[in-house]
């Protein structure tokens, strides 16, 4: 029998294209594919008890000095301007906003959300933990970071929107990692058959509100491959990353058999 692989993913839908045919692969080739939080997820593979993981920016950084990491440059998950993925909600009439919260304080796009406003709005807060939708955390607090939409669209800044607007480059969320050397065998092959059957470069993402002359008002894209321009992106998240003091220093992107190397070939649409 084959040896045992342990995979771990973050337990959110949102990453579910990345891991569709995970049960019954992972059945047939003795992988076990651990769902966690994506701190955990984290942890975890820092503490070399996965032999490959869905890591975000900053769970990769988070092993600078203490890990030799390598990113499989196949699949990802990017999010470029408009995609409704997750998003900042306010109560309405506040001349100021003195309390945050989150379900998930600690995964990587809420982190985002919060030094969005600050970058944007100066607005710093501390983001408290609080379990509910954006409409029962809205009754606790002045304003809400979550993933997913909302009844709150007039009151909500979508966190991918701010971020292309604020910087002009894709939002990484997460991209296949292994430990330099320590990669288990064929797992490029492994990667590509978790994921979604026929998954495409990139999906188009289109907001409800329909302008004159059927032309949509805010449009995104949410990027699966792992390309380019993701990779300058990331580059970039980790540089923000250490000069937000979340990072000791600014992590080397290393790409796994960087022989191979990745084109850089642009999204379409940019």
């Amino acid at each position: 029998m084959e040896p045992k692989i342990n995979i771990g993913v973050p337990d959110n839908p949102v990453y579910s294209a990345l891991h569709d045919r995970a049960k019954d692969y992972c059945a047939e080739h003795n992988i076990n594919l651990i769902k966690l939080p994506e701190s955990k997820i984290a942890e975890y593979m820092l503490n070399s008890r996965l032999d490959a993981a869905l890591l975000s920016p900053y769970g990769y950084g988070m092993a600078v000095g203490k890990a030799d990491y390598r990113i499989i440059p196949t699949y990802c998950l990017a999010l470029q301007d408009f995609t409704s993925e997750a998003s900042i909600y306010f109560n309405a009439g506040l001349k100021n906003i003195l309390s945050c919260v989150s379900p998930e304080p600690d995964d990587f796009i809420i982190v985002i959300g919060k030094i969005l406003l600050a970058e944007r709005y100066g607005i710093v807060l501390n983001i408290g933990k609080v379990q509910g939708s954006p409409e029962e955390l809205l009754k606790v607090a002045d304003a809400a970071i979550c993933w997913t939409g909302s009844a709150h669209e007039d009151n909500a800044l979508d966190i991918s929107e701010e971020w292309f607007a604020t910087y002009e480059t894709p939002l990484p969320l997460a991209f296949w990692v292994v430990r330099a050397d320590e990669e288990p065998e064929n797992i490029e092959e492994i990667i590509n058959s978790l994921c979604e059957e026929n998954l495409p470069d990139s999906i188009d993402v289109f907001d409800s509100g329909i302008l004159h002359r059927n032309q949509f008002d805010r449009s995104g894209k949410i990027i699966y491959r792992y390309d380019g321009l993701v990779h300058e992106a990331l580059e970039g998240t980790l540089e923000l990353l250490y000069y937000q003091q979340l990072l000791p220093e600014i992590p080397e992107v290393k790409i796994f058999r960087k022989d191979i190397g990745i084109e850089a070939s642009p999204i379409e649409g940019l």
